[in-house]
């Protein structure tokens, strides 16, 4: 057995089309498809770079914003080519209205962190 890759990442979001149009507009996301089941409504797209995002809205949610610190997802980190991509995601922060940290210089990366309409701990890092 041997894993080729991550096929997708889904996420659950409390109101689609907001999240949808935050993806959009912050990391570039472009939707390909949208669906419902009984239960969920959804939206099938992609990043700049190919990986593949789905954002699903629960008709069961309990509403509640994302914590990091219940088990699951802690974050999730997308890679960028340099410091000035960086800089590029931080305008399109401010222009959505989200909040971000000051990108820092680690040992390793340039790190920005941010969160989503639904609070999940998002990360842009840059390799040194």
């Amino acid at each position: 057995m041997s894993i080729q890759g991550i096929s997708h990442v889904g996420l659950t979001v409390s109101d689609l089309n907001t999240s949808s149009e935050w993806y959009s507009t912050v990391l570039g996301w472009t939707q390909q498809m949208r669906g419902s089941t009984d239960t969920t409504t959804f939206a099938y797209g992609t990043l700049e770079d190919g990986t593949v995002l789905v954002l699903r809205q629960h008709a069961a949610s309990a509403g509640e914003a994302f914590d990091e610190t219940r088990c699951g997802l802690d974050h999730l980190s997308f890679t960028y080519a340099g410091r000035a991509d960086l800089d590029e995601l931080v305008e399109r922060l401010a222009a959505a209205g989200t909040t971000w940290t000051p990108i820092r210089t680690t040992e390793y990366a340039h790190v920005v962190n941010f969160r989503d309409p639904d609070n999940t701990a998002l990360e842009g890092t840059a390799a040194l």
